[in-house]
């Protein structure tokens, strides 16, 4: 009979514990321990109050091992879910901010806003400086990258600036640098082949070919002539809509 009241004990604990993992995650994670308390307090007065003194005994001895096993691994759950609520909850707040001061513009308010974040995250897990300074660079290399592909589109010689700035301050990974110049240059690059082929517009095409035929950069080069080649075929497709119009008004 105490091995019965022992098996009923362990599998209805087991069908608690698998009902109610679920219901006490994220922020509901610190009433799930004083649950698991109160079950095994009933649990204690409800199974084997039909056995006898001899058999209670020995289930009860089993119920305090079990019990011990039962609210150690509860214990530990609720550590674990607590920092996995704690990790998601910053990672979102940090992703946020971001976001938040991208659209809006106050890049420097965000990247304050990140540094404080960091620093509460490296305060929980007990980071040394090392480890919340790697974090912090990290997570501001992210808000850089994203202001900086935002910006590049409309006006990539503030971009570059800001990059390095930023960079000389530490602030962008070694491993995202090329990323962030390869679309600086892009970026300049197109600036710089939209500028000149306006500023030459006025100008015979072969003078204007001529003039992107001397720029050194490669791309800069390649992207000015394309540039210039696409203006001329829209103006002379202007032209030709204006008298294939004049024609037929002509005609009227």
């Amino acid at each position: 009979l105490a091995d019965q009241a022992d098996a009923q004990i362990t599998s209805a604990w087991l069908k608690w514990d698998a009902e109610n993992r679920t219901k006490f995650r994220g922020q509901n994670v610190d009433g799930y321990e004083p649950a698991a308390q109160e079950w095994w307090t009933k649990a204690a007065g409800e199974f084997g109050k039909d056995l006898s003194p001899r058999a209670r005994a020995l289930a009860s001895r089993s119920l305090v091992r079990k019990q011990g096993t039962a609210l150690a691994n509860v214990t530990q759950f609720v550590g674990s879910e607590r920092e996995r609520f704690f990790d998601e909850s910053a990672e979102a707040k940090i992703n946020t901010t971001i976001e938040f001061g991208v659209t809006t513009g106050d890049v420097a308010g965000a990247a304050n806003q990140v540094r404080g974040a960091v620093a509460e995250i490296g305060a929980r897990k007990g980071w040394n400086t090392e480890m919340t300074q790697a974090e912090t660079t990290k997570r501001l290399s992210t808000l850089h990258l994203t202001h900086i592909e935002k910006l590049v589109d409309t006006d990539a010689d503030t971009a570059l600036a800001y990059y390095q700035a930023a960079k000389e301050r530490g602030e962008i990974l070694p491993a995202a640098q090329p990323r962030f110049e390869r679309a600086l240059k892009e970026g300049t690059d197109n600036q710089f082949a939209a500028k000149s082929a306006a500023e030459w517009a006025a100008l015979p095409l072969d003078e204007q070919l001529k003039n992107a035929g001397g720029i050194e950069d490669p791309e800069r080069r390649k992207k000015t002539i394309t540039e210039i080649k696409n203006n001329h075929a829209l103006v002379k497709d202007g032209d030709r809509k204006r008298e294939e119009h004049a024609a037929g008004q002509a005609l009227q």
